[in-house]
C-alpha cells in the first residue's frame, strides 16, 4: 500500500511541479526566451518509476518515513479525493495529459506561462473547478487572505487569484500565468495562432539538432535564447577575449565561444532500453562549433586530424575517471589573446621567477614540453602497501599527461618530484623504492612506519606513497604505488593499441558505481554506526539498510560526460547506464 502511494505522490507531483508540453505550441506567446516541453507526461513518469534503483528506494527506511509524513499524508489525501471526485486512478488521469509547456520571458519583470494540455475538455473543466476549492479552502486552513476575481477577456474567462496567479482555461487547455500581461499573451496567441512560438526561427533546428545526436524522441526537452545571456549585465567580460576571469577561460573557454555565436541553446532528457538494463541521457546542444572558433582556443581544440580526449583510464575500483584536451602550451604562447594585458604581465613575470622553486626550469618551458591530452582517475585501493594501517582510508589518485618532448618533460619532472621527496626525507620521514616494470621505471617513496608523528596520530599518511614514470610518450605521477604500478601496465597495453582517431571528444569522464561500491563495502562499519545513530535501529535493522543502499549504488551502472566539437555544432551529452 505505501509503495503504491508513493508512486502516486511521484506522479502527481507532476500536475503541480513539473511544469512542460507537447502541442500546446499555439498557445504561446512568441516572445517567449525559454520554453521548456514535456511530451507525453505518462511517458516520462513510467520510465522513471521502472527504474531498478528508483523501485529499490521504496524499501529504504529514510524514503517510508518520507512517504509517512504529515505533508506526505496530507498530499495523498488530496490525491485520494481527485481520484474519488474525478472517477478515475492517477494512471488513467495522467493519460489524460498530452503535455505540458512552461515559457519565460525575462525582462524587468519575469513572465511566465505555463500551458497544460489535456484530452478531454469536462474533466479540465473538472478538474479545474476541484483544484480551485481545494485551494480556497487551503488558503482558509492557512488564514492566508487571497480574494479570488472572475473577469473576461476577448470572450475567454479568466480567474486571479491573488496578485501573481492567473488562470484561464480554453477547451482542453489550461493556462496558467504570473501577470496578467502573460496571460493575455497567451490567450492572443491561442486565438491568433500566427502570434504562437511555433514559427519562431530556429525553434524546430533546436529539436532536430537534438533529435539527430540521440536518434530518439526526448522526454523533455529545452530551447533558450541565447541572446538573453549576451544582452546581461557584464555579458562582454564573460562572453569577449581578452577577458578578466582567467579561469573561467582556461575551464570554459571554448564553450563560451561557441555560445557567443549561438542563437540558441536546447537540451533534451532521452531514455533507452538495451540487454544490459536503460540508459538515461541528456544533451545539450548549440548550433555552432569548430568553424568560426577564436584561433586562441586551440587550447580546448585541436587541429583536425588530431586526437583529441584519449580514452579514460579504468584500473581496478576505479570511482571517477576522466580524459580531457588541453593544450598547456597554448596558455604560454597565446596569453596576450587569452588573458588581459596586466594578467599576461604577470604570468610573464611569474614565469621569469619561477626557475628558483622549479630547479632553473621555468613554467612556459614545462608547458610547450607537455602534451594536449591529461587524464586523471581516482581509485578504491584494498592493499596500501603498509603493514600500518590509516584510521580512514582515502581513495588513491592518479594524473596522467602526454609529452610532446618525452624526453626533456620527463628529465625535467623527474628532477623536480625528486628534489621535493629529498626535501621531504630530510626529516627521515620517506624512503626511496624503484621498481622496473618492463622498460618502465617507476620512482616511489614510502612513509617509515616506524616513525611516530605529532600532527599524523591516526596514520592518514599511510593512504599515500607518491610515485611517477615515463611511459613512451607518456608521464604519470600517483598517490600509492599500487595504483602508479597498475596505471604503467594500463598504459603500456595501450601503447601497443592504435588510438582511434577522434578529433571531436575533448572530454570523457566516467563515474563506475563498482568502485564506489568497493569503497562503500571498505567502510561499511562506519556506515553501520551512523544509520543505527541517526535512524535508531537495532544492528540487525542496520544492517539490512546499509546493505540495501549499496545494492541500490550498484543498480546505478556508471555516468558518462562526453563534450563534442563537431563543425558546426556543439554537444555535451551526459549517459546515465542503470543496471537491471
Amino acid at each position: 500500500m505505501r509503495q503504491r502511494y508513493l508512486v502516486a505522490f511521484a506522479c502527481c507531483s507532476l500536475w503541480a511541479a513539473v511544469p512542460l508540453a507537447a502541442r500546446a505550441e499555439p498557445y504561446f506567446p512568441d516572445q517567449a526566451h525559454l520554453v521548456l516541453f514535456v511530451h507525453e507526461p505518462k511517458r516520462l513518469v513510467e520510465t522513471f518509476l521502472r527504474l531498478e534503483p528508483v523501485v529499490a528506494l521504496n524499501k529504504l527506511q529514510a524514503i517510508q518515513e518520507l512517504a509517512d509524513s504529515t505533508n506526505a499524508r496530507r498530499f495523498l489525501q488530496l490525491v485520494a479525493y481527485l481520484e474519488k471526485e474525478l472517477q478515475a486512478p492517477w494512471p488513467r488521469l495522467l493519460d489524460q495529459l498530452r503535455g505540458f509547456t512552461l515559457g519565460v520571458k525575462f525582462g524587468s519583470k519575469n513572465h511566465a506561462v505555463l500551458v497544460v494540455e489535456g484530452r478531454d475538455q469536462a474533466l479540465m473543466q473538472k478538474f479545474v473547478r476541484l483544484a480551485l476549492e481545494v485551494v480556497e479552502q487551503e488558503l482558509a486552513r492557512q488564514e492566508i487572505k487571497l480574494t479570488t476575481q472572475r473577469r473576461s477577456y476577448r470572450g475567454v474567462e479568466t480567474i486571479e487569484i491573488g496578485p501573481e496567479v492567473r488562470l484561464a482555461v480554453m477547451g482542453s487547455i489550461l493556462l496558467i500565468a504570473n501577470s496578467e500581461e502573460g496571460l493575455k499573451a497567451a490567450i492572443n496567441s491561442g486565438l491568433d495562432t500566427n502570434r504562437s512560438f511555433a514559427g519562431v526561427r530556429g525553434m524546430s533546428e533546436a529539436k532536430q539538432l537534438l533529435v539527430d545526436k540521440a536518434r530518439n524522441e526526448p522526454l523533455v526537452w529545452l530551447w533558450f535564447n541565447l541572446d538573453v545571456a549576451r544582452q546581461a549585465p557584464n555579458a562582454k567580460e564573460v562572453f569577449e577575449l581578452p577577458r578578466n576571469l582567467a579561469l573561467t577561460t582556461v575551464l570554459l573557454g571554448g564553450w563560451l565561444d561557441v555560445a557567443k555565436r549561438s542563437p540558441w541553446v536546447a537540451a533534451g532528457l532521452f531514455h533507452d532500453e538495451h540487454d544490459q538494463g536503460d540508459r538515461l541521457r541528456l544533451l545539450l546542444a548549440m548550433p555552432r562549433g569548430r568553424d568560426g572558433l577564436h584561433e586562441a582556443l586551440t587550447l580546448h581544440v585541436p587541429p583536425p586530424g588530431q586526437v583529441a580526449a584519449r580514452m579514460p583510464l579504468k584500473p581496478k575500483g576505479a570511482l571517477y575517471s576522466t580524459s580531457y584536451y588541453l593544450d598547456l602550451g597554448q596558455l604560454w604562447e597565446q596569453r596576450t589573446k587569452l588573458f588581459t594585458e596586466k594578467q599576461a604581465k604577470d604570468f610573464e613575470e611569474f614565469n621569469k621567477n619561477s626557475g628558483r622553486f622549479l630547479l632553473g626550469n621555468s613554467i612556459s618551458k614545462l608547458l610547450t614540453q607537455a602534451g594536449p591530452q591529461q587524464r586523471f582517475v581516482v581509485a578504491h585501493q584494498v592493499d596500501t602497501g603498509y603493514n600500518r594501517k590509516p584510521a580512514q582510508r582515502l581513495p588513491a589518485f592518479g594524473f596522467v599527461i602526454s609529452m610532446r618532448q618525452p624526453d626533456e618533460f620527463s628529465r625535467s619532472m623527474d628532477t623536480i618530484l625528486r628534489s621535493a621527496a629529498l626535501l621531504g626525507g630530510l626529516s627521515g620521514q620517506l624512503k626511496l623504492v624503484e621498481e622496473q616494470l618492463g622498460e618502465v621505471k617507476l620512482v616511489g617513496y614510502r612513509f617509515l612506519e616506524d616513525k611516530v608523528l605529532a600532527n599524523d596520530p591516526n596514520g592518514l599518511r599511510f593512504n599515500f606513497s607518491p610515485c611517477f614514470a615515463r611511459v613512451g610518450d607518456q608521464f604519470l605521477i600517483s598517490s600509492t604505488i599500487e595504483l602508479g604500478q597498475e596505471l604503467v601496465r594500463q598504459l603500456r597495453r595501450e601503447s601497443l593499441l592504435a588510438q582511434k582517431l577522434d578529433d571531436r571528444t575533448t572530454v570523457r569522464t566516467c563515474v563506475f558505481a563498482d568502485g564506489a561500491v568497493d569503497f562503500l563495502k571498505s567502510v561499511e562499519d562506519q556506515l553501520l554506526a551512523q544509520t543505527i545513530l541517526s535512524q535508531a535501529l537495532a544492528p540487525g535493522e542496520a544492517q539490512e539498510q546499509v546493505k540495501l543502499f549499496i545494492e541500490i549504488v550498484q543498480k546505478l551502472g556508471y555516468l558518462l560526460t562526453e563534450v563534442r566539437y563537431g563543425q558546426n555544432d556543439f554537444v555535451y551529452d551526459v549517459q546515465l547506464h542503470v543496471s537491471k
